[in-house]
């Protein structure tokens, strides 16, 4: 396992569903990272925009990875960071520039749809056998825009009703999750109106099988960022 990584920065969101980040991490992740030898830099974060703001400082040419433990809200907080900062080191607010480093999921969340989506199931100690393997997945990733302003990046941009709701249950957290739902759902289809979009997209290119072991730059800008 030659492409395997050994140093990685790790994120953890200790808000997350019922503040079960740092025990799931320090339980279920540490031990396998200990055995295989995995080097870790830790950041606990302690608001919304905390790794936002340390991705756009750090030297990502020391790590070989970046790991999130937490739900989907962190996850898309961090594969905004890392896209958002190849986007600004490569100076390249037009073309698409592909992460330098892969993003390492697991599973803290409420839904964990992005980690269900990747592994298949929600379990840390899978998403940790991945992430000591080396293994990588590709991922489709999409940014919005808003009158001209880049919003952010992510693995998905909804809107019009879907928007809509799930940022009116966002708002209404104290609530269950069923009753949450509910209530965007219909409030949402009450004051439904038409929205103005534009939709481009580009192809998927051919991308190596290893990241941590050749980081060729002028192939990495054609690759499409990976999980």
């Amino acid at each position: 396992f030659s492409g395997r990584p050994r140093y990685v920065k790790v994120f953890i969101n200790p808000s997350s569903h019922k503040k079960e980040a740092v025990h799931i991490y320090r339980d279920s992740v540490a031990p396998l990272f200990k055995m295989a030898d995995i080097r870790t830099d830790i950041t606990v974060t302690d608001r919304k925009g905390h790794s936002l703001s340390v991705m756009k400082e750090c030297k990502l040419d020391e790590y070989d990875g970046v790991v999130c433990v937490g739900g989907d809200g962190s996850v898309a907080e961090l594969c905004h960071a890392l896209v958002l900062r190849a986007q600004l080191d490569a100076n390249s607010p037009e073309k698409p520039v592909r992460a330098v480093l892969p993003l390492g999921i697991i599973p803290a969340g409420s839904t964990d749809v992005v980690s269900c989506s990747v592994h298949g199931v929600r379990d840390p100690v899978t998403a940790a056998l991945h992430i000591v393997l080396g293994h990588l997945q590709q991922v489709d990733m999409c940014s919005f825009s808003s009158n001209g302003q880049l919003v952010r990046y992510g693995f998905s941009a909804m809107f019009g009703f879907g928007g809509r709701s799930l940022a009116r249950a966002e708002k209404k957290r104290w609530m269950s999750s069923s009753r949450r739902r509910e209530y965007a759902l219909m409030k949402t289809l009450a004051r439904l109106r038409p929205e103005d979009c534009q939709l481009s997209f580009l192809s998927a290119k051919t991308s190596s099988s290893s990241l941590f072991g050749h980081r060729d730059q002028s192939k990495v800008q054609e690759q499409e960022p990976e999980s």
